[in-house]
């Protein structure tokens, strides 16, 4: 019984180093992390630090030099990924943050860890202490520090949207509401981009855009070069509310633009309407829900997660391991293929439903958002659907200008079956807006700024009269016009203008 005591009070601290991990990153993204994905990483991590503790008894039979052993490994564990940041911003071009460098020197420093604790025992009592009284420490300054930022209602950092938002809506009984169509091709650029970048001539497409009634802005460029922080503004009928021309995207930013989004005003405004709302997007809408998964479905978690010691090698090299049979043959890991075939599968599901909601009999206004990964990267698809090279794919091979080019085609493919559903022979109203919300994304550092914004974007009123609408429009003031025209009010259109986002690595959209 003493041996068990004694066992406790030397390793009960252990759990502090998950609850101090998880507190501290949920204070660092403050109302971006919710209560489950928190308290399931502290689940996990508990789990992984019991496994830590079990293995350092078997090595040791001590339990004050287990404790001090899994106080180590739970140290490199949880705080890896921020060692290497530290290298990765201090040191740029040191050969230490290769793998092939940095785990040979972490595996050595174990080994001399273990040496010590193993061999050179007299004063692990004291650092027991002081490791359990600092742990303690610093969960108390954690938990603080969440009161502090609940008490000021921090989260509301998050919303990117504008403070000075849309006047409260008019009272427009005269006219009747219109079927809403919004359809996003990501990155699709504009035929102009395409044939002075690509030498692509997509004349076909414009043609059958004039040839449904279309309004097509010729010279529209997006208002940012970044998915969530594009749909983000237009949703909302405004410039985001932070001045983030130049600035690094981060995981935290990104996350914000993507609750910006979720709490639009303008979904809000179509369900005061008496509007249903059909969510067949990439990201998740209130009182619209999204029945296939949303991109980045675990970016919330990641915040946290891409810290540790296993999740940044499984991010950063983890694909090495994958392409290599035991004989050394290159294979296709399945975890590609099941990728590739969901992202498919959601794209064919977001356009059979939009296909489907055309096709629909008339059933009060509505308001469709859909959003195809096309002619997004990745680019797992010819221009006739077939599969692209998956092996090129792979080992980085891959032309992705010729790849944008033949998804670009396939988009096409869809575009064209589309058009001639647009019109509705029952007579009512429609509002069909079909944009890229970006370019092409690939060009060089110098290039993206200038060259990346130039999207395609297209109009469809069924009344044809499109005074309200002008060649160079960009999405921040498409809504504004369909606000004025079919719901009488009177917001003011705003400057057309880009804000440039500089996205690292193009790790994000």
């Amino acid at each position: 019984m003493p041996s068990i005591r004694r066992g406790v009070r030397a390793s009960w601290w252990i759990v502090l180093f998950p609850l101090f991990f998880v507190l501290h990153g949920v204070n660092e993204n403050y109302g971006l992390i919710s209560f489950p994905i928190a308290v399931g990483l502290i689940a996990k991590y508990l789990l992984i630090c019991g496994l830590f503790y079990l293995g350092s008894l078997l090595l040791l039979k001590d339990a004050f030099k287990g404790s001090m052993l899994t106080a180590y490994f739970t140290l490199v564990f949880f705080f890896f990924g921020t060692l290497h940041d530290f290298l990765k911003e201090n040191f740029p071009q040191s050969a230490i943050l290769s793998y092939k460098v940095l785990l040979p020197i972490l595996v050595v420093v174990t080994g001399l860890t273990y040496g010590m604790i193993r061999y050179k025992s007299s004063r692990l009592v004291i650092y027991n202490r002081y490791i359990r009284n600092l742990c303690s420490l610093l969960v108390l300054l954690e938990v603080l520090s969440f009161g502090f930022h609940f008490l000021r209602h921090d989260g509301r950092k998050n919303d990117l949207a504008a403070i000075n938002g849309l006047p409260p809506p008019k009272e427009c009984k005269t006219q009747s509401k219109p079927d809403i169509y919004f359809i996003v091709l990501d990155a699709y650029a504009s035929s102009a981009s395409l044939k002075s970048e690509f030498g692509f001539d997509n004349t076909g497409l414009d043609s059958a855009f004039q040839s449904a009634h279309f309004f097509v802005s010729k010279a529209s460029q997006s208002n940012y070069n970044v998915t969530p922080f594009s749909l983000a503004s237009t949703f909302s009928l405004n410039y985001l509310r932070r001045d983030l021309g130049g600035d690094t995207i981060t995981s935290n930013l990104f996350l914000g633009a993507m609750e910006t989004f979720k709490q639009n005003p303008l979904t809000v405004f179509f369900k005061s309407q008496g509007y249903t709302l059909h969510n067949y997007g990439c990201f998740e809408v209130l009182d619209a829900p999204l029945n296939t998964k949303p991109y980045f479905p675990d970016t919330h978690k990641m915040l946290i997660d891409n810290q540790t010691l296993y999740t940044r090698i499984k991010r950063d090299i983890g694909w090495n391991f994958q392409l290599s049979s035991l004989s050394g043959e290159f294979v296709v890991p399945k975890s590609f293929e099941e990728a590739r075939a969901y992202h498919l599968f959601r794209n064919d599901y977001n356009w059979q439903h939009l296909i489907a909601e055309f096709k629909k009999p008339d059933e009060g206004p509505k308001f469709v958002y859909a959003h195809m990964e096309l002619p997004h990267e990745p680019f797992y698809l010819n221009g006739d659907g077939s599969f692209a090279s998956d092996t090129a794919i792979l080992k980085g091979t891959f032309d992705p200008r010729r790849g944008y080019i033949e998804q670009t085609k396939f988009a096409n493919r869809l575009l064209l079956q589309l058009l001639p559903l647009v019109k509705n022979e029952t007579g009512r109203e429609r509002v069909v807006i079909i944009e890229g919300d970006h370019g092409y994304k690939f060009f060089s550092k110098q290039e993206e700024p200038v060259k990346g914004f130039a999207n395609l974007n297209a109009y469809y009123f069924s009344d044809g009269d499109y005074r309200m609408l002008y060649d160079g429009i960009s999405p921040v003031n498409s809504f504004r016009v369909v606000l004025n025209k079919y719901f009488c009010q009177s917001v003011p259109l705003l400057g057309d203008s880009t804000v440039y986002l500089y996205n690292p690595d193009r790790l994000l959209k």
